[in-house]
């Protein structure tokens, strides 16, 4: 029996040594984006399956398999046609380059059937979540997409949180927006989701990105973009649509790319008006002036808003050869905010008479941005993936914000001063920034990347108070008013390694950033002042893939936030005579350390993410109030210490054909104290969003979503739960030429209502807000031209954000009058 098993053993080994690592991409035939989850299949010569697996997300795949000679390569997906490519194997390794794959409509009724691609792509340091194939995009603005994405919080007052953190940088493209930066919120629901293509958060950036943005990066991927493999194709395409809303306004937007050859032009516009009315403001305060002595302040406002959102930009980008490409870019956006609105207000001491009286508000805030960006690349010929990148890029950015309060003439006070005021600021900016970017692969498995980047930053923050004297008008009040120039530079170097052995892939990296900061006080006592520090950070990620459809990764990073013009403005901000605001010059960065844990599992029909991470800070950036009288003051400090654990979940169901059901979870426990105020506040929060995507006979696509969060904390401060729903349904004509669509937002109640209690040493509040948010509207889409060109893009540019900036009102005014 042994000397007959022998020379098959034999010819088993000759069998396994032959292998062959094979490699490739499959991709959608028309618009080439990859197809994920494919299966593949290797065919004997007589047809019998030998070894089967999938693409992956993107629709790439590597085997390593065992077998010699001519055989058949089979790739089939729900919905497409099934690829045939036949392959001779026994050479060590065999890419295929790119394969084409095409849908194979099954009629079912009236419906058509075709694969559903996820939403969600999930890795150990990035989420991105594909906006293209989600039919409320049609429909609803970025903002309202946030609340989809995981790790991604948009609470009831449109703030908006990533990774447990409000501090977090915004890129277009891979490129730093400011405008988006410095007032998220409120320019990403004037933008139309159809604006992107991908959302993506980057949890873990690496050595790479600035190291400021401690809730990490949110890269909104536009239309124009492309990673520059994708073929090219002369012509045009672009599409022309809007929304419109019974009680919002209107939204517009348009977008037309150009290729001629080896030149490529883009150019988006965007104009956007909202109308909100009848918001309304409640506040009652509780101030312990004795043992037996309470004063209670207290008012209701009622308001209208007006905000207007417009934006244009154009680029181009020329391939000089197959080794170079050069792209510049321009743009210009405006935002702008007109509130005006009446409240009731009252006041007791605790003895005597309480004093009750109106007041009336109304401010202008004017926001532009603009920039101009220049790029070159130079990707080598003789090595694969080596990369040069040249960059520069101009920002300036000009604010306006006037505001004014009058009261009623009856109105005296001992304890507050009465009279009318009016405050005029502007800001202005202008950042110049170049960057160095080389990256290079080396012995098949293992890649370096090296930078660095200069920023020089100049501001001139200037603000006038007036008081009304009571008969001539207004007078110029210095005591209220600011002037000072803020210079800074950064410098940065940074090294990053990544390596992928096997089933495991392993990134780390290092950057260091200098800065230089003076301070320049043209009005008022503070002195001039000059500091430098540095900042080393690191990063370190470590994945391992133990079998197709599933991986487990472990990440470190560190993250700074340097304190910005908002925080540190040492003028003094008495706009209401019940509130008091400045900042502070002596703040530092503040350092984050973070640790996450990620469990990913795909499969054609289930996408499941399960994220464990810990966070924390040693002298976090905190707002603080306390009372000088009767007025309530606030200020800034590196006064707090800050541990938050946080368990999020996402699952994305494919539950048939025509069928999508997602659930996106997450609860966050939050300790925060303060020695140095003697305050501590901690608790659990949850957040919850739930929706369904069903695709009906006539090519109709109905889309519900539920969302919601629980109590969330800050150290002297309780915000209440709120919960909210959005619809929409769709249908495309003309060969996907016109898209027709509907929507609602929070049809089951009147709007968002959120309270905030928040109390110090001797006060409690309570603010209640509620907004009227509740829209039915209508969305109208016209695509035309040639939709598969696409803008070659540098793949290595400027990113830049690195300082912790305050974002502006988010529509929910709680300010006092």
């Amino acid at each position: 029996m042994k000397t007959k098993l022998l020379p098959l053993a034999f010819f088993a080994t000759l069998g396994a040594g032959a292998q062959t690592q094979v490699s490739g991409v499959l991709v959608d035939s028309i618009n080439r984006s990859g197809e994920p989850y494919a299966t593949v299949r290797l065919l004997s010569p007589k047809g019998t399956t030998l070894s089967s697996f999938l693409t992956d997300e993107n629709g790439h795949f590597s085997k390593t398999l065992n077998a010699k000679g001519p055989h058949v390569l089979t790739f089939s997906a729900v919905g497409r046609k099934t690829v045939v490519r036949p392959v001779d194997l026994g050479a060590s390794a065999l890419h295929l380059d790119t394969l084409l794959i095409s849908s194979s409509e099954t009629l079912l009724g009236a419906a058509t059937v075709v694969a559903q691609k996820p939403l969600v792509k999930m890795e150990t340091d990035k989420i991105s979540y594909d906006t293209e194939n989600d039919a409320d995009t049609k429909n609803f603005t970025l903002l309202d997409m946030l609340r989809k994405v995981p790790l991604v919080i948009v609470d009831g007052q449109d703030n908006i949180t990533v990774n447990g953190s409000g501090n977090f940088l915004v890129y277009v493209d891979g490129k730093p927006n400011p405008m988006f930066q410095s007032n998220p919120s409120q320019v990403l629901k004037s933008i139309p989701a159809t604006y992107v293509k991908k959302i993506e958060v980057l949890t873990n950036p690496g050595a790479r990105f600035d190291a400021e943005g401690v809730g990490g990066v949110l890269n909104l991927i536009t239309q124009a973009s492309s990673d520059g493999s994708k073929p090219s194709m002369d012509g045009y395409s672009g599409n022309i649509g809007g929304r419109f809303s019974h009680k919002n306004g209107l939204q517009t937007d348009g977008f037309l790319s150009w290729q001629r050859k080896k030149l490529t032009l883009t150019l988006n516009a965007i104009h956007n008006a909202t109308f909100v009315k009848d918001i309304t403001v409640e506040m009652n305060r509780l101030q312990t002036l004795s043992p037996t002595t309470v004063a209670t302040t207290a008012f209701k406002l009622q308001q209208n808003q007006r905000q207007y959102y417009s934006s244009a930009s154009v680029s181009a980008a020329y391939q000089l050869n197959k080794a170079d490409l050069i792209s510049v870019s321009a743009g210009l956006s405006r935002w702008a905010e007109r509130t005006v609105g009446g409240a009731n207000n009252s006041f007791s001491s605790g003895v005597g008479t309480p004093l009750t009286y109106l007041s009336w508000k109304g401010n202008r805030a004017t926001d532009w941005n603009g920039y101009l960006s220049a790029d070159y690349q130079h990707s080598s010929k003789s090595v694969e993936g080596r990369l040069l990148t040249l960059s520069y890029r101009l920002n300036f950015l000009p604010e306006e914000k006037l505001e004014e309060t009058q009261f009623e003439e009856k109105a005296t006070s001992s304890a507050f001063d009465l009279r009318n005021r009016y405050y005029d600021g502007d800001n202005n900016t202008t950042e110049h920034i170049a960057q160095l970017d080389y990256t290079t692969p080396f012995a098949k498995v293992h890649k370096l990347s090296v930078g660095t980047k200069f920023t020089a930053r100049n501001n001139h923050a200037q603000t006038e108070h007036f008081l009304h004297d009571g008969t001539s008008g207004y007078v110029y009040n210095p005591a209220g008013s600011s002037d000072y120039k803020e210079y800074s530079k950064i410098g940065a170097l940074y090294a990053e390694y990544e390596s992928t052995i096997k089933a495991f892939n392993f990134k780390a990296g290092l950057r260091y950033e200098h800065t230089w900061l003076e301070e320049k006080f043209l009005l008022g006592t503070s002195k001039d002042f000059k500091v430098n520090y540095g900042n080393l950070v690191p990063s370190a990620t470590i994945s391992w893939t133990p079998r197709q459809g599933q991986n487990l990764g472990l990440s470190y990073s560190q993250r700074i936030s340097r304190p910005g013009l908002h925080y540190m403005n040492p003028s003094v901000n008495e706009s209401s005579p019940f509130d008091r605001s400045f900042g502070n010059v002596n703040l530092d960065a503040e350092r984050h350390n973070k640790v996450a844990l990620v469990y990913n599992f795909f499969s054609p029909k289930v996408y499941l993410n399960l994220q464990l991470s810990h966070n924390f800070t040693n002298n976090a950036i905190s707002e603080y109030s306390y009372m000088d009288g009767a007025v309530q003051t606030t200020t800034y400090g590196n006064v707090s210490r800050e541990r938050t654990e946080n368990l999020s979940l996402f699952v994305n169901v494919n539950a048939t054909k025509t069928t999508r059901i997602y659930t996106n979870l997450s609860g966050t426990y939050a300790d925060l104290r303060s020695e140095t105020l003697g305050f501590r506040n901690h608790g659990w929060s949850g957040r919850v969003m739930v929706g369904f995507q069903q695709e009906l006979p006539w090519k109709v696509k109905l889309s519900a979503n539920l969302f919601g969060n629980s109590p969330s904390y800050n150290l002297q401060s309780r915000q209440s739960s709120f919960i909210g729903t959005f619809a929409s349904i769709n249908r495309s004509f003309f060969k996907d030429k016109f898209d027709v669509g509907a929507f609602i937002f929070t049809p089951l109640t009147d709007g968002i209502r959120q309270n905030t209690n928040s109390w110090g040493k001797d006060f409690t509040q309570s603010l209640r807000v509620r907004v009227p948010i509740r829209v039915i509207g209508l969305s109208l889409r016209y695509n035309f031209g040639n939709r598969q060109i696409k803008a070659p893009t540098i793949q290595r540019t400027i990113e830049n954000n690195d300082v912790k900036t305050q974002e502006k009102s988010s529509g929910i005014p709680g300010g006092i009058m």
